[in-house]
């Protein structure tokens, strides 16, 4: 896990020199070029988080416009994040579309034979809205799409969520929220931040 942590810091933060092999800096995993060098230069104003193969959040950032934006702690689920009565018009005023996109993510990503999804579904299921959405068995894996979230402070926020792999992080995934450069939406990620 450790090793993986710091494959994951590196290429958010780009403490790797392009070019190089993380085992030749100690360790071992390695952060693809073109991860890093995304992850570089976007990462300081947008919220990012860090989503393990199990859909659980194991680094959530904690600075700036994530920690008012994405205030997810570690071992939080995205898809009990968009079930939770805080996220129904309040953090997603898209949330129809939220909720049947995260039901269909679920279903095509997790690993129905692990037991911590059982044990999601399950504690998913006691919410109407997902057991409806959850018997379509819709399967659809996340894209980099648009999300809008109302933000207490700002306001309305329209980003676009981008999935960052890294090599040797196993199935972590990097989910980095960017603003279109210039629009209202950056400038109010600028003012979290």
């Amino acid at each position: 896990m450790a090793r993986r942590s710091h494959a994951i810091k590196a290429a958010l933060h780009g403490d790797l020199p392009l070019g190089h092999e993380s085992s030749e800096l100690g360790s071992p995993p390695s952060v693809t070029w073109a991860n890093a060098s995304r992850a570089r230069f976007r990462a300081p104003r947008s919220p990012w988080l860090v989503q393990e193969e199990n859909q659980e959040i194991s680094h959530p950032e904690r600075t700036g416009a994530a920690r008012s934006l994405l205030p997810w702690p570690s071992g939080a689920c995205p898809a009990s994040v968009a079930f939770s009565a805080s996220a129904r018009g309040r953090l997603f005023p898209d949330w129809p579309q939220i909720a049947a996109q995260t039901a269909a993510a679920l279903r095509a990503e997790a690993d129905p034979r692990d037991p911590r999804t059982a044990r999601l579904v399950a504690e998913l299921e006691a919410d109407d809205d997902f057991r409806d959405l959850w018997a379509r068995h819709d399967a659809r894996p996340s894209r980099d799409e648009l999300k809008r979230f109302a933000h207490p402070v700002v306001g309305e926020l329209a980003l676009r969520r981008q999935a960052l792999t890294v090599a040797g992080a196993g199935q972590q995934v990097i989910i980095v929220y960017e603003a279109v450069p210039g629009s209202p939406s950056a400038a109010a990620l600028t003012r979290l931040a």
